[in-house]
């Protein structure tokens, strides 16, 4: 990896003019996934080496080098100007946060530029990348506004940044050089606090944001025009059900019988699901998959398989992709596999065996054979070469299988006979990209790129002659064959989603490779010199001193401070903890040990605070000191105490939680057992001894679960989960001053009774002893009381939420509302207190009733085109024992830590 890194460092950084030196780099390569981004506090780039099973013709490595290198060069060359002077003032956390004011579309876009460039394939030259755009281009009556693309819609499918960032830095570059975006970057880092410094250095070329994204795109759309009037499309019938008002994507059909195909459906309404298709175009869930990377799935007779993501216990870098399949006869699913890291499953003819590929750590592929039924490995078939495999496929002989290949050469296809593990290269790599093969008698049928659309095409084995079966106006993917009815399945793409589709086979009607145009037009096509992707033996052997990474001399990354007091870990809206002092930030480099060091004047005091958390070990130890202030005083109001108060206060926190991840199947779920002991200086007058005492140390135990059904992106409410919270608060050994608190929280979340509608329950009880010190709780009273005095309190709230309206209304620039919802509650408690009557000089008992209910309105909506959302709105309740309405603002705003993230 350090030689891939160093073979592009200079090639990365000379479009943005600036070199960044040297950067951490952290290897994920026990993690199934793949990923990689680049974080700047502490400034790193991590990357998640196993490679998909959908990668594009380039090595994986090289993808990661090129893309996550090229946002070390943009972040690290934002330092310079009024940035680097407040990064004096506030470290490496200052470029990342200045970061933010660039962009994702162009973060992301340059980055999807540079892998282009610099590479012979990259996401910029596929078809499939713009495949979206093209479709709502040609095919619907709008295209595209600027702040709906900007910020999302919950109304209609809005491609990624990537997608359209990617178009508009290639479009600039081409029009305006390299030199706009270097002054674009440079600009940002000497003048943050115009806070859109973008927008003025792209005045000075006559430009803004959405002028740019309109000449962009209105230059695209003409391409998309002439390129789909020079094609003839294929003409076929469509089995998925016929499209909706919402975008709804069936992939990787599968006949499983004369009948029925199975198929995956997904949609911005609707998590992954597993159906199948009816002749009448009807379809039946049967299934809903957990954590997917929807790739592939794969089904033959009654058995249907497919690889799902299961998290470690603890680990969060640590996840395995297994195998499970489900019998359409039985309704039964089975996990074939534990702790593995095997993807695409193929389910043979005879459904007996399922071929998976295998990825270890040191990203050595090999095809692995199991039962179908027991999941037993029965064979194991290295990689030859250590080429990357992907995507198996049984041909009807049930002994050969069709896989795709990768190395530097680009995507090939490869012929493997399993009972001897013999390898034949059927289709030469290049670096047109290929998804998906499958068989029908002597033709291998695959999908490719090579017309500038992606479609289906075949080889005949006997005479090595290539055909296209299909020309799609937009895209057709993930081939499937009905041998015996001489049918392909495929699904093709329109501007609502995929949609499943079939033609007969009629191989004297499919036209000649050799005759195929390709008419891709994007703006990579215009790149002169594709350089060729470096073979292994073309890499720079650099000569590096390794050494064992010590965790224990490797504990401390300081990496950024602030002029004043900012209490980071318990910051909210309604009451931030600022106060004149510093802060001084720490986290190393593998994100398993963070400190806070802190100073705070406040009212004339002086306030240390110290932190350190570990999460290296099983547990999570977390350790806290602050100092500062008045020793607090806890007595009776008729007991005078004349002592001393003036030492400053002194709090030790000692907290150790496990946290478990317990996902499993569609439900995310975890539970965190945690004990923190606290030791105060605080003084007490002792109920028992009638004495004053110093020095308390108090238990909190906790034992947090929750589980909680996937949701889609216009879900409001998990359609089922529940969560379960209980904590118990006492002070060991001090019963007789101290009560014991109990709290015990429940919530169960149903289904609504309409689509994206959602039902929440929640009840809770709590109880403590007031004659006695008493712990600050958080009581559940009814929405619209304030809290009060209680001793016991049972209290029940349920919530119903619906959404109202998807408007995607804006004042370009200024505000964009994506979603406004209603919602109904109701709440009940019975409150127990005593309050000391002094007529009859004891405890009074009360027992309260309350009651609310009311509704909210609540918009979902963005301001000046920050990607942050905001929630607000107003809550009305109604208290009928105090015949009386309360209104109550709702107000969140959804900010996430910094980083530029791959996918």
């Amino acid at each position: 990896m350090a030689d891939i890194l160093e073979y592009y460092r200079e090639k990365v950084a000379r479009p943005l003019n600036h070199d960044p030196g040297k950067i951490p780099v952290i290897l994920h390569n026990h993690t199934a996934e793949s990923n990689g981004f680049v974080a700047w506090a502490p400034k790193r780039i991590e990357l998640f080496t196993t490679p998909p099973q959908n990668i594009y013709p380039h090595n994986w490595l090289q993808q990661l080098a090129l893309h996550e290198y090229r946002h070390v060069v943009q972040v690290d060359k934002l330092n310079r100007g009024f940035t680097r002077v407040l990064s004096y003032l506030g470290g490496e956390q200052v470029p990342g946060a200045v970061t933010s004011m660039l962009g994702d579309w162009f973060l992301e876009g340059d980055a999807v530029y540079a892998e282009t460039l610099l590479s012979p394939s990259g996401r910029g030259r596929l078809p499939s990348f713009e495949m979206n755009m093209r479709a709502r281009a040609l095919e619907e009556d709008k295209f595209y506004r600027f702040d709906e693309i900007l910020l999302g819609s919950y109304k209609t499918y809005v491609p990624d940044y990537y997608e359209y960032g990617y178009q508009m830095v290639a479009f600039a570059r081409r029009h305006y050089g390299d030199s706009l975006w270097q002054k674009v970057i440079e600009n940002t880092g000497k003048y943050p606090f115009l806070l859109n410094p973008v927008h003025f250095t792209l005045r000075k070329e006559g430009l803004s944001k959405r002028k740019l994204f309109e000449q962009t795109f209105t230059e695209l759309k003409q391409h998309w025009k002439e390129q789909s009037h020079r094609e003839t499309y294929t003409s076929f019938e469509t089995v998925s059900p016929p499209p909706g008002k919402l975008f709804t994507s069936y992939r990787f059909p599968q006949p499983v019988s004369d009948s029925m195909v199975l198929a995956e459906k997904t949609g911005i309404g609707q998590v992954a699901q597993y159906v199948l298709i009816y002749p009448d175009g009807k379809e039946k869930i049967i299934h809903t998959p957990g954590n997917i990377p929807s790739v592939k799935l794969s089904g033959k007779g009654r058995l249907a398989a497919w690889s799902e993501y299961v998290p470690d216990i603890r680990w969060g870098n640590r996840r395995y992709s297994v195998i499970k399949t489900f019998d359409l006869k039985t309704g039964k699913t089975s996990r074939l596999s534990f702790r593995t890291r095997l993807f695409a499953p193929a389910v043979s003819h005879d459904a007996g065996k399922i071929a998976a590929v295998e990825v270890n750590p040191q990203n050595r592929a090999a095809l692995i054979i199991l039962d179908a039924r027991t999941g037993e490995r029965l064979d194991s078939i290295p990689s030859p070469d250590n080429r990357f495999l992907m995507l198996p496929e049984w041909m009807e002989n049930n002994r050969d299988l069709l896989v795709i290949t990768l190395d530097h050469r680009g995507k090939g296809i490869s012929r493997v006979h399993t009972p001897s593990g013999r390898w034949n290269e059927v289709i030469q790599p290049s670096y047109h990209d290929i998804l998906m093969t499958t068989s029908y008698r002597q033709y291998i049928l695959y999908h490719s790129s090579y017309s500038g659309i992606d479609n289906i095409y075949a080889l005949d084995t006997l005479t090595r002659q290539q055909y296209r079966l299909t020309s799609s106006r937009y895209g057709a993917f993930d081939p499937a064959v009905d041998t015996k009815a001489g049918i392909l399945y495929y699904s093709d793409y329109h501007s609502r989603g995929h949609r499943i589709v079939k033609i007969p086979l009629e191989p004297d009607q499919w036209e000649r490779l050799e005759t195929v145009e390709n008419t891709f037009t994007g703006f990579a096509s215009d790149v002169e010199g594709i350089p060729p992707e470096p073979a292994p033996d073309d890499l720079p052997a650099g000569e590096y001193e390794a050494r064992p990474y010590r965790k224990g001399w490797n504990l401390f990354r300081f990496h950024s401070w602030m002029p004043f007091y900012f209490d980071l870990e318990n910051f909210t809206l309604e009451d931030p903890d600022i106060a004149p002092g510093a802060t001084l930030l720490s986290q190393n480099l593998l994100s398993t040990a963070l400190t806070t060091l802190a100073y705070a004047y406040r009212n004339g005091d002086h306030h240390f605070m110290t932190g350190f958390t570990y999460r290296g070990w099983f547990p999570v130890i977390r350790l806290e000191y602050r100092q500062g202030g008045k020793v607090s005083l806890l007595k009776p109001q008729n007991i005078n105490y004349r002592g001393n108060t003036g030492a400053p206060d002194r709090t030790f926190k000692a907290n150790i939680s496990l946290p478990l991840n317990l996902t499993r199947n569609r439900f995310y779920s975890a539970l965190v057992p945690s004990l923190q002991l606290t030791a105060y200086n605080d003084i007490y007058f002792n109920l028992s001894s009638r004495l004053f005492e110093q020095n308390i140390i108090s238990s909190r135990a906790r034992l947090y679960y929750y589980f909680l059904h996937k949701t889609s992106p216009r879900d409001l409410y998990p359609k089922w989960g529940g969560i379960v919270d209980l904590i118990h608060l006492s002070v060991p050994g001090k019963a007789e001053s101290f009560n014991p608190s109990f709290k015990l929280k429940t919530v169960l979340f149903l289904p609504g009774f309409f689509s994206h509608h959602g039902l929440r329950l929640e009840g809770s009880y709590q109880t403590q002893n007031l004659d006695r010190y008493a712990f600050t709780a958080e009581r559940e009273f009814p929405r619209g009381y304030e809290p009060a005095f209680s001793e016991t309190l049972e209290s029940f709230r349920s919530d119903y939420v619906f959404p109202l309206w998807y408007p995607d209304l804006s004042i370009p620039g200024v505000l964009y509302i994506k979603r406004m919802s209603g919602g109904l509650f109701g709440d009940a408690a019975r409150n127990r207190y005593r309050e000391w009557n002094e007529e009859i000089s004891s405890y009074e008992e009360f027992k309260e009733p309350l009651y609310s209910f009311g509704g909210s309105l609540t918009f979902d909506f963005h301001v000046l085109r920050i990607p942050w959302a905001i929630q607000a709105g107003t809550r009305i309740a109604w208290l009928p024992l105090l015949n009386k309405p309360v209104i109550e603002s709702i107000f969140s705003v959804d900010i996430y830590g910094f980083s530029i993230n791959r996918r």
